[in-house]
């Protein structure tokens, strides 16, 4: 069977979006030395009156762009309906990103809707996700997935806001990272 080849190019894609969000984090905490993981929300660093609020901001927008057209790529592979549903949260996820970007912590309500529809559109989609790897056979994956969700909530159940977001973070690229090398290295149409 010959491979999508679209699939290839939404995995790289994907995979730059959690290299350049990443990159944007660990730059402006390392600008910013007084953010501190677990004591500070992520977007802290977007509205400092350093360096560090470029960095940050830069890497929101640009990783919500390349998320977005992750997404999209994902959802035009439409042979499960499912996997088009996950591409769609994961679209919308993307643009809820890139918005935090363009809108810092310091602009009150417009970013707070941006930041709870990031984490619920990315939540939603790896629920979606993770029933489409367990429907079609990809247990592996829908497991990993699976355990992932359940770190998400047990830190939301035993620490502190700050703590979990840090930690939620850390988990959406993890399993967005994984998601992307699945993409990239399956053999048939989603």
């Amino acid at each position: 069977m010959q491979k999508f080849r679209g699939y290839t190019s939404v995995g790289i894609i994907g995979l730059t979006a959690v290299v350049i969000f990443g990159l944007g984090w660990l730059l402006a905490t390392l600008v910013d030395t007084t953010w501190v993981f677990g004591q500070n929300m992520l977007s802290d660093l977007g509205a400092t009156t350093n360096d560090a609020r470029n960095y940050f901001n830069l890497g929101c927008f640009f990783g919500g762009i390349l998320v977005m057209i992750a997404g999209i790529g994902i959802a035009s592979m439409k042979k499960h309906r499912i996997y088009v549903a996950a591409g769609v949260f994961a679209a919308i996820a993307g643009a809820f990103l890139a918005m935090i970007g363009l809108f810092p912590t310091d602009t009150g309500n417009t970013h707070d809707m941006f930041a709870y529809g990031l984490f619920a559109t990315g939540i939603i989609g790896m629920i979606i996700m993770c029933a489409g790897d367990w429907r079609y056979g990809r247990v592996i994956f829908g497991g990993l997935t699976m355990i992932f969700l359940a770190i998400i909530v047990v830190t939301y159940l035993v620490e502190s806001t700050e703590y979990t977001e840090g930690v939620a973070v850390i988990v959406f690229l993890v399993w967005f990272a994984m998601s992307c090398v699945k993409i990239a290295l399956i053999k048939e149409k989603l």
